[in-house]
């Protein structure tokens, strides 16, 4: 009984109301007989632009609904879980005012005109997953099921456009109005910049709207014109009289201010069919009166360059007009840094400020100013009214007004250390110029480990990569970044490029940005590195080393870094040593010049280096290179220590001349199969 009497309370509301279905929808729950439903698929042939999908409420239909209502081609439900749309059900335009869903809850007024922008701009479309989501964002909107209004329940394509359409209608809803921005006066026979704006409720203007212009008592204007991506269109027109000027602005199409909807009119469907909204449109007027105005001063002018660099000094040269033999002060302003052209504006406080008194028409030059940071810079000149003179103030951003000051950065670096050993923490001293006061990232690569310099390759993928900002020229220390590994390691700095500031990139192999994890000199019984092949070494190689008191004479071999053990890889055959060449060669006047060699092997008996523990001071050892020339050294010190204490110095390319024969040393450990210690002789030229 109940529910007859509510059903038939409806039917009262709705006669009473001349046949136009009332607002409000939530007396009783809907027939779930409906007549267009079987197993959950529309069988009225209303279907529209969509698909249909299994979810945890049963098969829905995302999508609009076409032919339920004549003369509409997209039209979508408001009511979720109610009858289908159906011709029959005689749907008639009803109005949005007191609208409320399902539940008896209003819609407020804002939630309508989201609706509207999104049924206009989104929901004429043959895109199937668009109008999913416009029919997703209509139910949210009418907050009647949230379940059924989440977007990731029709995949993801839908959401992702649900998302730009929840965002566009956020910004660009209406109710909409113009704005005109004109010069603080007008002059007769003078062109006259105008910035016009077509603003939805946000605030925001609107891109891309087309605008038709008419005016009186003015010429020159464009018939039409379209605002741009950031919603602004300017016009220019020439007042040609002094009385009864105004402009007409007309917008095109714009998306309604609420909903156009439909309710069923039947009456069993009155109660239980969807209501429907429909796209609709706007156009909107508005007339601007110009007031009356007088002869006014001008100022044309130039920047003294419009490219340069940090620490220039710039100028402005302006031509002022319009003011006879008066004297006049002219307020000079110098905006910026701005990061783009299209980011110039002159709001706030300027860069930099100051004056000039011109004594009439005539040209004048600015005091000059010094910029020290990279950027768009653009003067602006204004004169201030008072009787008799019109005040006058400068487009903001004109090119000819405008420099660009252009960085060109330089960077030199020097690696915290060449040679450390592993577990060592490495850092880089970044020296950059040419940035003034620019403040600039920097990325700081290092690339490793490297089995030797030859083989150092930066287009691999860095071991560390640390981002840092750096305020301007100057010299800065990056963060220390941990090496385990023993292997060749390289610095590498990119800094990052912007419209103001052009990108650099170090050269891969820098002397001074290298580092050296020092390795393992493993010379001895149960010690194994294998040797690697060593590309194109730098200076003369050493081909043979002789050490005649001592009975050694050996060839030498280059070699290189073993990653995987960690260690110098050293010749197969014990009789022969080998010569580090990312270490100095032999006649170099700096650094240490390495060969190392076996001491012995449990399978080959001694190595060439064998008898390098009798040697002493006073020693003489020649080293014959590939050109045909021997070194002579005499050796200074000759000294044992633990393997993992071996000075790194021996790999360095630092410090005076000096020849460094290693081998292993002390007394072999059998509990371990290894000599635990490295022989090292060093010796400098004869």
């Amino acid at each position: 009984m109940r529910l007859l009497a509510a059903f038939a309370l409806l039917l009262l509301l709705a006669a009473g109301a001349g046949g136009r279905a009332a607002p409000a929808r939530a007396a009783m729950p809907p027939d779930p007989n409906d007549p267009c439903s079987d197993r959950g698929r529309n069988v009225c042939d209303t279907l529209g632009v969509g698909f249909y999908r299994a979810t945890p409420a049963g098969i829905r239909w995302f999508g609009d609904f076409r032919r339920a209502v004549r003369g509409e081609a997209h039209t979508f439900c408001i009511d979720a879980h109610f009858w289908f749309s159906s011709p029959a059900y005689r749907y008639r335009e009803t109005s949005a005012v007191g609208l409320v869903n399902r539940d008896g809850r209003p819609v407020s007024l804002e939630n309508q005109e989201r609706m509207a922008y999104a049924l206009w701009h989104f929901g004429r479309t043959a895109t199937a997953e668009r109008q999913a989501a416009v029919m997703l964002f209509t139910h949210a909107l009418m907050g009647d099921d949230p379940a059924a209004s989440a977007p990731e329940s029709a995949g993801s394509e839908v959401a992702a456009a649900y998302e730009r359409i929840e965002a566009a209608a956020a910004r660009f809803h209406g109710p909409y109005r113009i704005d005109a921005r004109f010069p603080a006066e007008l002059t007769v026979g003078r062109p006259a910049d105008v910035v016009l704006r077509v603003l939805a409720a946000s605030g925001a203007p609107l891109p891309s709207t087309t605008l038709s212009l008419s005016a009186e008592g003015a010429r020159g204007l464009p018939a039409r014109v379209t605002t741009t991506k950031a919603g602004i269109a300017r016009i220019r027109l020439v007042p040609s009289r002094t009385t009864r000027v105004a402009l007409r602005v007309r917008t095109g199409t714009l998306a309604s201010t609420r909903p156009l909807l439909y309710a069923a009119t039947t009456a069993k469907a009155a109660v239980n069919a969807q209501r429907l909204a429909a796209p609709s449109s706007q156009r909107v007027t508005r007339v601007f009166p110009v007031r009356r105005v007088t002869a006014a001063p001008q100022v044309t002018t130039r920047v003294s360059t419009q490219r340069t660099a940090p620490g220039a000094t710039i100028t402005d040269r302006a031509v002022v007009t319009g003011i006879g033999e008066m004297k006049v002060s002219v307020n000079v302003e110098l905006w910026g840094p701005f990061s783009s052209r299209a980011a110039i504006s002159c709001v706030g406080s300027p860069f930099w400020r100051s004056s000039f008194v011109a004594t009439g028409d005539g040209t004048y030059d600015t005091a000059p100013v010094r910029i020290e940071r990279a950027g768009y810079y653009t003067f602006r000149e204004s004169i201030a009214g008072r009787a008799g003179l019109v005040p006058y103030t400068a487009p903001c951003g004109e090119v000819a007004e405008t420099t660009l000051v252009y960085a060109r950065p330089a960077i030199t670096t020097v690696a915290s250390a060449d040679v450390v050993r592993p577990g060592s923490r490495v850092s880089d001293l970044i020296r950059v110029r040419g940035l003034g006061k620019t403040p600039a990232s920097v990325d700081v690569e290092l690339f490793g480990p490297f089995p030797s310099r030859a083989a150092i390759d930066c287009t691999t993928r860095p071991l560390h990569t640390i981002r840092i900002t750096v305020p301007g020229s100057g010299d800065y220390r990056s963060p220390p970044m941990l090496v385990r590994r023993a292997g060749i390691y390289a610095f590498r700095e990119r800094l990052i490029g912007t419209e103001t500031v052009a990108a650099l990139t170090t050269p891969c192999v820098v002397e001074e940005e290298t580092v050296v994890v020092a390795p393992y000199i493993l010379a001895g019984r149960g010690d194994e590195a294998t040797a690697r092949r060593v590309g194109a070494v730098r200076g003369v190689a050493p081909v043979h080393v002789r050490v005649a008191r001592l009975g050694i004479d050996a060839g030498v071999s280059p070699v290189a870094i073993d990653l995987k053990s960690g260690a110098l890889g050293l010749p197969s055959k014990l009789q022969r040593t080998g010569w580090w060449p990312d270490g100095s060669a032999p006649g170099a006047p700096r650094g240490a010049v390495l060969i190392a060699g076996h001491v012995d092997s449990a399978d080959g008996g001694i190595g060439a280096f064998f008898a390098l523990r009798r040697a002493r001071a006073g020693d003489v050892v020649e080293v014959d290179g590939g050109a045909g020339r021997t070194h002579t050294y005499r050796v200074t010190t000759v000294r044992t220590y633990a393997k993992q204490k071996l000075p790194v110095g021996v790999f360095s390319r630092k410090g005076s001349a000096r020849l460094v024969l290693v081998t292993c040393g002390g007394p072999f450990d059998r509990s371990t199969g290894h000599y635990p210690y490295n022989l090292v002789v060093t010796a400098v030229p004869a």
